[in-house]
């Protein structure tokens, strides 16, 4: 027969919530890796759904909120630094942007005069501006923490019926065969992936991973601005030429958004030097579906 509890009795001890030891958080931070590497892999093959199980790994891995963040817990519980992310500059502010979208993993040795990397730990990382829209909503401006949970609760374990505005725009947008919304979901991956090593590696005592140092294939794209001005549309991207074709123009990015066709073209030269520009229509041209 149960008996109920009176008003003002504590519950016993051992049904009390305990906290995580450090050696559980290993323990899922290690499966968290394993995960995400195999979704990750998975979305390399464009297998379908690999781009909302990725976003859930990194919710729980990086993310800001109640059973997440398990980088930051692990390196605190373990009194470790933060993993260090190598990125390049964050997404344009400026007012005349209408898409932007920045912080993306980039090289060591990438072309610091067109890309400006910088280090950062993974902390900073996840409060740096991921995405811009004109008008988007919930937040005109997206950090990669809004993005990784925006991502996550709309497509992945948690489904919410209504595409968030930012996302809705963001889809327009193709690039590496993915949109925009999927592509930097892809970006966050490879991060995630890195400071999960370097986390693991530094609470067992080992060598951290250099950061930047990755196994994968990085995104081509890894900053872009979409604006209009007085003179009319202009757009800027920086790119990790070693991952374009040496003397072969490449398209990069096609997208639909604020009334323009828009497609970037870059070819890698013999000098490593990477050369293009952006094309721009009001009305579908022959190469939108090409």
């Amino acid at each position: 027969m149960s008996v109920a509890k009176k008003a003002g009795q504590a519950t016993p001890s051992k049904y009390q919530p305990r906290a995580t030891t450090p050696d559980e958080l290993i323990a899922g931070a290690a499966q968290l890796r394993a995960r995400l590497t195999r979704h990750l892999d998975a979305l390399e093959r464009r297998d379908p759904g690999a781009v909302q199980d990725v976003a859930a790994v990194l919710r729980t891995a990086l993310a800001h909120g109640k059973g997440d963040d398990v980088v930051r817990r692990l390196c605190r519980a373990a009194r470790v630094p933060l993993p260090q992310v190598r990125v390049s500059q964050p997404a344009n502010q400026s007012p005349h942007v209408l898409l932007a979208a920045g912080a993306m993993p980039v090289l060591v040795d990438d072309d610091a005069d067109q890309v400006h990397p910088q280090l950062v730990d993974i902390d900073r990382w996840t409060r740096m501006p991921a995405l811009v829209v004109a008008g988007g909503l919930p937040h005109r401006v997206t950090d990669w923490n809004e993005l990784i949970g925006l991502y996550a609760n709309t497509y992945g374990s948690h489904l919410s019926g209504t595409i968030p505005e930012v996302l809705s725009n963001a889809s327009r947008v193709r690039s590496d065969g993915l949109d925009l919304g999927e592509y930097l979901v892809h970006c966050a991956g490879i991060i995630g992936e890195d400071a999960l090593d370097q986390a693991l590696d530094a609470t067992a005592g080992h060598t951290l991973v250099v950061p930047g140092k990755r196994h994968r294939i990085l995104n081509p794209l890894c900053q872009l601005t979409l604006g209009e001005d007085s003179d009319g549309p202009y757009f800027s991207q920086a790119v990790n030429g070693k991952y374009l074709p040496v003397g072969k123009p490449t398209d990069v990015l096609k997208l639909r958004f604020a009334n323009y066709y828009v497609k970037v073209t870059l070819t890698l030269g013999n000098d490593g030097k990477v050369r293009g520009g952006a094309l721009f229509s009001e009305n579908e041209p022959d190469w939108w579906n090409a």
